[in-house]
């Protein structure tokens, strides 16, 4: 009896250790989001110093672009073509790194969508657009003949519809200022409701394959 109540007390003393181990600071430095985008944004200098050629297509943003297949959707677009999306950033954060992370490579076709999270975290639709208003000029100061195109936040929720259609409306509104194109997806993968439609998503936020299939055909006018 007592070898058995000796038996449980160390697995208890076990387990306490390995909750308390679980908190600690041994836990992956990549689960700390800031930490993560440092990594991939140190990742792709080094790819575009390394690896990459100037005078390609890139697409940059959050993680709508992250998991955007590029290279196989745009398999057929002359040159290659560079994926610089990060997963959870905002229209701040990339001002901060579009230079390093994408213009240093001077792009032929530099496509822009951004804005959904900071509207999730509690950002003003004037918020995002003063950003991607410096990342444009940032852009085109760094190549006046640079097609740049910017595209619309997606739907999301009903209850951020307002707002995404806002937001959308003062992008446009820079592309008009810039005289740079300007790309309406909402309207495409919206439903009656103005939310994402069921088919062209998996979770309410982040394109299916099947939604990529649809952003695909509208942005390939503009990048060819």
């Amino acid at each position: 009896m007592k070898r058995r109540f000796l038996f449980v007390t160390i697995l208890v003393i076990i387990l306490i250790l390995s909750i308390s181990g679980c908190n600690s600071s041994d836990i992956s430095e990549f689960d700390d989001y800031d930490d993560r985008q440092a990594s991939l944004v140190e990742g792709f200098i080094y790819l575009n110093d390394n690896n990459c050629i100037e005078g390609q297509t890139l697409f940059i943003g959050d993680s709508i672009t992250e998991f955007y297949p590029t290279e196989e959707f745009f398999n057929y677009v002359e040159g290659e073509v560079y994926n610089r999306g990060i997963s959870g950033d905002t229209s701040n954060k990339m001002v901060g790194r579009i230079e390093d992370t994408a213009l240093f490579l001077n792009p032929r076709t530099l496509i822009i969508q951004i804005g959904i999270n900071d509207l999730n975290v509690g950002y003003l639709p004037e918020d995002i657009s003063a950003n991607i208003d410096e990342c444009v000029r940032l852009s085109i100061a760094n190549n006046a003949n640079m097609n740049i195109v910017l595209v619309s936040l997606y739907p999301y929720t009903k209850t951020m519809k307002e707002e995404i259609i806002e937001t959308n409306e003062l992008i446009q509104a820079i592309a008009i200022k810039y005289s740079v194109t300007y790309v309406d997806i909402f309207n495409e993968l919206a439903d009656s409701n103005g939310v994402f439609n069921l088919e062209y998503t998996y979770d309410g936020l982040h394109p299916s394959i099947l939604g990529y299939a649809v952003i695909t055909e509208k942005l390939f006018p503009y990048i060819n």
